[in-house]
């Protein structure tokens, strides 16, 4: 007979869509924007699923933050859930069929506003939901700054760059506490709708108030993880363009600087007489060497430019065309700079030493 545990595990790998990898916790509550035109026979499903919703966000940034490690996954021992880990799921999690947050996120209990306060309070630190709503700073994400470059926006070579920036005000939670306890009646209807199939006594304004609040909620939510665990993603067109614009122009000068060393590694190989039995290519002096690896990298200049051009019809069009362009260089450019880095220690690996005999 399987035990409990078993039962979750293989519940968790027939749910599971996708990779277990990092999955946004993007809401549908765009479904319930106008239920004044519903039928009132069919209201008794609003509650049902606004708050199927609602879990599913809640679930996933539970496993996100178990997922990303300390301190949150210190935190889990005040979780309250309905199976501990026994055998079948030790075996499953260190065969790595499923990650610790999934584990944790499938069996926490969200029967009612206050399992949400006391699960998210507990991962994030905050002493209660509303404070941790109020914390919330909407598209408070990086700056120019940040990437070590003033607010021009010429790094990403677009005129409306310092425009898009500045679009970027921060907003809040209106209301903490509203929203709250409106999470709370939506949970208390959806009972009521489940168990007694009775629809809420309240008029369809008011539920699509309560819906306009779990949407807040849910966005809240989403911003909270972005900011805690991604505080330097990029969160509109601007800072995407800007921060992949920043990242090639340093893995660039990373790669002529890697040049560098290799080239001045090659000219200091020490000259040796040619061997009268020798398998492989003839002799060079240690100047002809370089000129090699110089003439490699000119070969990768034409294949990255060749390669981008390929690339960038993935999206034509479009504004993340620029960033994705960016991107696709970084790509290039920072497999070019391994290969590099790879010949620099192999070069100091054959001719590095003070032996003769190991350097020969």
């Amino acid at each position: 007979m399987p035990t409990d545990d078993k039962r979750a595990v293989d519940e968790i790998l027939r749910k599971r869509r996708g990779a277990p990898g990092h999955v946004g916790v993007r809401h549908s509550l765009y479904r319930y924007s106008d239920v004044s035109a519903w039928p009132s026979e069919a209201l008794a499903l609003v509650p049902v699923g606004v708050v199927a919703e609602v879990e599913g966000v809640v679930r996933s940034a539970v496993r996100q933050l178990v997922d990303a490690g300390s301190p949150f996954v210190d935190r889990t021992d005040g979780l309250d859930l309905r199976v501990r880990p026994g055998l079948e799921a030790m075996k499953a999690l260190h065969g790595q069929r499923i990650s610790l947050g999934e584990w944790v996120s499938h069996l926490v209990r969200i029967s009612s506003v206050e399992h949400v306060q006391a699960h998210l309070t507990t991962l994030f630190g905050a002493r209660s939901l509303t404070a941790l709503l109020s914390a919330v700073r909407y598209f408070e994400g990086p700056t120019p700054a940040d990437f070590g470059v003033d607010h021009s926006g010429e790094a990403v070579g677009d005129e409306t760059g310092a425009e898009e920036a500045e679009e970027d005000t921060p907003l809040t939670v209106d209301d903490p506490s509203r929203v709250v306890a409106s999470l709370g009646r939506l949970f208390a209807a959806r009972h009521r709708a489940a168990h007694e199939g009775q629809p809420p006594a309240v008029s369809p304004e008011t539920i699509g108030e309560w819906v306009d609040d779990a949407s807040l909620f849910c966005d809240a939510v989403e911003h909270l993880l972005e900011a805690t665990l991604r505080p330097l993603e990029p969160s509109n067109t601007y800072m995407m363009n800007l921060k992949a614009s920043v990242d090639l122009e340093r893995t660039e000068a990373e790669l002529e600087a890697a040049m560098g060393t290799l080239c001045a590694a090659l000219r200091a190989v020490p000259e040796t007489p040619p061997m009268t039995l020798r398998m492989g290519p003839e002799p060079i002096s240690s100047e002809a060497f370089a000129a090699k690896a110089l003439a490699a990298q000119a070969a990768f200049g034409q294949y990255r430019e060749a390669e981008v051009d390929f690339q960038m019809y993935f999206w034509p069009d479009g504004t993340g065309w620029k960033a994705w362009a960016l991107s696709a260089q970084l790509d290039v450019v920072t497999e070019r700079l391994r290969r590099v880095q790879a010949s620099i220690q192999t070069a100091d690996d054959f001719f590095g030493s003070d032996d003769p005999d190991a350097a020969s």
